[in-house]
């Protein structure tokens, strides 16, 4: 087998990986106790190993007892079962020419350091050349009956599933063989869960644990993880972590982590300049990825952390440079560091040499004079220009803003011009006046000159003609406003009366003069839009509109008789029927003392019933009527015989009822004991015919079951002769 290596290159503090699958040997997932602990229904890496890990945690397996018949090149799993049922499983090679075995260990009360071949539960050698398996696939699932496939075989890709009970523990060990077709190594595989009936957690989060010691002013440090995270949850920006030192992260990487995902314990973080001396604090927090690190089961690291300290030790040598730079250039980015003021001293860089960091410069910066701010202000009118001192003419508002150059190249002064636009608002205005009056059009007296359509040089003037006017008023920039004034004459104000308005007999009428009017004066002194009339005769009422504008309205009321005598005094009806009750005369609303508000009603029950009708004029009147309940035959009457000839007469056998019926059912019967009609519809009846064929003269039998109101319930008997 081909075997490639992983590479890490530190250039300017940051890691590169040369090879994406293959990782160095001995990684601390290939021993069973540092097994990477899954949940949920999906793993993947996209990783090859090689050889053993740092021991043989599997000598020899139920499929292959001899060299090789244990682990390989191996990766150590592990699932703890939170509920019971089954464990199905398919390792999917990413390149479907790699060949993966596996054996799956029950490890429940069995320490890690001491697995023997008896432990293992399922296996799996088969060969994948050329291509045995399916896509390379091979696992565990419901149909197989294999416990075990040895190696040499080819095609026995799934082992059966595992019945598994809750709080087992089951280890995983899969060895990848490579690429069957070009050698190399393998590219990483999938172990999806899905169909699995038994569930898996681990709800350990992930910790910072240490920080690999960082050379004396690095610009990088490695952070050690308590288990390992996924690749994808490192914020490429450096944002998962925050840290006291006075420089910024501006990247992380997780070592062994490739493009194409993966996971590790180890991360990479870079500064934007290289540490000073001092002690200082690293912490975690979300990132702008959206989430601290996370393990290979989506926990998050805890927030807030704990935080880990680390030391950087001061530098040597101290070389000086002078630099001079304009004020604009503020703060000024010297070897990644952010200088807001001149002086001796200002910053201090340091830079690595190959025995280590070692090498500090010192800034000592020069600044120009701060620039000189001049605000200017000028205004013009709409239409017309203003030429800047510097270089152009403008017509526009704005803020337009010139800078002077010194002898140095420095900005020495700003000259920021503001150019305020008149612009007249030329408004049209619409007014008018009230029957034989006059309305005064006015202007601001902001303005120094005004000239009307009419000749008139006044702030206002006084008009009683309706029509257009206009007035060109200038202000003291020269700049001339153009209103128009569009007069006309108001109508007088009208209420909104019918005439004569109507008062039931008795009662009060509201007289609304209608809204929107600013002042009411009825002629009794009330000053309300509505008055409460209750007797007939002449109102008026004086009314002032919005305009200023009065006239008076008048109303006649006259009196209307209330709706009386519209129902009958009494009616008589057998107490187990209903009788339907209506007023004499229709009207708009209707009100019974059952709560119905329809024309007519059905009572089924003696008593007095009233009635409050609304008619036309909304006047209201009641009345009222006796329903008197007497007594009345009640029967039942079923015939001897009938003739089912289809000549309209007796062609149909049913009971015959006087009463109230409450519940009914009527069977016929055959002279063998056979039902041939039922019914629990009392409308309903025998024609003679079963299936709608006709069945043959003779006698039957008839059961009737029935119960009128107020009487016991009943069943009679009896017979019935069919004639043809």
């Amino acid at each position: 087998m081909l075997l490639l290596s992983v590479m890490y290159l530190f250039s300017a503090g940051k890691v590169m990986a040369q090879v994406i699958h293959q990782l160095p040997p001995n990684q601390p997932e290939q021993d069973a106790c540092n097994a990477l602990q899954l949940c949920g229904n999906s793993f993947n890496t996209p990783y090859s190993y090689v050889g053993t890990g740092k021991k043989i945690d599997l000598n020899s397996t139920p499929c292959f007892s001899g060299t090789g018949g244990g682990e390989v090149n191996s990766v150590w799993l592990k699932v703890n079962v939170q509920t019971a049922g089954s464990i199905v499983f398919k390792i999917m090679p990413v390149n479907h020419d790699d060949d993966y075995d596996f054996a799956v260990l029950n490890a429940t009360g069995i320490s890690c350091s001491s697995l023997a071949s008896s432990d293992v539960v399922r296996c799996n050698f088969n060969n994948n050349f050329p291509g045995s398996n399916v896509n390379g696939v091979v696992g565990l699932d419901s149909l197989s009956t294999f416990s075990f496939v040895e190696a040499g075989a080819t095609g026995g890709s799934f082992c059966r599933e595992i019945a598994a009970k809750q709080g087992e523990v089951y280890l995983i060990m899969i060895n990848n063989y490579g690429n069957y077709n070009s050698a190399g190594p393998s590219e990483g595989f999938t172990i999806d869960f899905s169909g699995s009936t038994a569930s898996f957690n681990n709800t350990i989060p992930p910790k910072l644990i240490s920080i690999d010691p960082p050379c004396k002013n690095a610009r990088s440090i490695i952070v050690r993880t308590s288990t390992e995270i996924l690749c994808g949850s490192i914020a490429v920006d450096g944002s998962d972590f925050t840290s006291t030192a006075p420089v910024k992260i501006v990247s992380a990487a997780g070592i062994n982590c490739t493009n194409v995902g993966g996971y590790t314990n180890a991360v990479v973080i870079n500064f934007s300049t290289p540490l000073p001396a001092g002690t200082y604090l690293l912490n975690a927090q979300t990132g702008s990825d959206g989430n601290t690190l996370m393990n290979l089961c989506n926990n998050q690291l805890q927030l807030p952390d704990a935080g880990i300290q680390f030391t950087i030790l001061p530098a040597g040598k101290e070389p000086v440079d002078n630099e001079s730079i304009c004020y604009s250039q503020l703060p000024y980015l010297w070897n990644g560091i952010s200088v807001t003021k001149a002086s001796d001293t200002a910053a201090t860089y340091t830079t690595s040499s190959v025995g280590g960091c070692d090498s500090t410069t010192i800034l000592n910066l020069k600044v120009s004079p701060a620039v000189q701010q001049i605000n200017l202000s000028y205004t013009i009118c709409n239409g017309s220009s203003y030429t800047l001192p510097w270089d152009s003419t403008v017509n526009t508002a704005g803020s337009f803003v010139h800078t002077y150059i010194n002898t140095n190249g420095c900005d020495s002064m700003i000259k920021n011009i503001t150019i305020n636009v008149i612009k007249p608002n030329n408004e049209t205005i619409a007014t008018g006046f009230c029957r034989d009056a006059a309305v005064t059009l006015n202007m601001p007296n902001t303005f120094t000159s005004y000239l009307w359509n009419t000749g008139n040089t006044n702030s206002s003037i006084n008009v009683n003609s309706t029509g257009t006017y206009t007035v060109a008023a200038t202000d003291n920039y020269g700049c001339i406003t153009k209103d128009t004034f569009l007069v006309s004459a108001y109508a007088d104000p009208v209420a909104s009366f019918t005439d004569p308005s109507k008062l039931c007999d008795g009662n009060t009428t509201s007289l609304d003069a209608g809204s929107g009017f600013k002042n009411y004066s009825w002629n009794n002194g009330v000053n309300t839009e509505v008055l409460i009339a209750d007797k007939p005769g002449k109102y008026w009422v004086s009314l002032t509109d919005i305009h200023n504008c009065t006239a008076t309205d008048t109303v006649n009321v006259i009196v209307v008789p209330v709706p009386a005598d519209f129902l009958t005094a009494s009616i008589t009806k057998c107490f187990y029927d209903d009788v339907f009750v209506a007023p004499s005369k229709s009207f708009d609303k209707y009100e019974w003392s059952d709560g119905s508000n329809f024309k007519t009603i059905k009572i089924s029950t003696g008593g007095t019933y009233w009635l409050t009708a609304t008619d036309a004029n909304g006047c209201i009147g009641t009345d009222s009527i006796a329903i008197i309940d007497s007594a009345c035959a009640e029967y039942l009457y079923i015939p001897t015989a009938f003739t089912p000839n289809h000549d309209a007469r007796n062609d149909v056998f049913k009971p015959t009822f006087a009463g109230r019926l409450l519940n009914y059912h009527f069977m016929i019967y055959d002279r063998w004991g056979k039902m041939i009609f039922s019914t629990e519809d009392f409308s309903k009846g025998w024609d003679g015919s079963l299936n709608s064929l006709e069945q043959p003269p003779g006698t039957y039998v008839w059961i009737c079951s029935y119960e009128l109101q107020g009487r016991a319930p009943r069943t009679e008997k009896g017979t019935v002769t069919l004639i043809r």
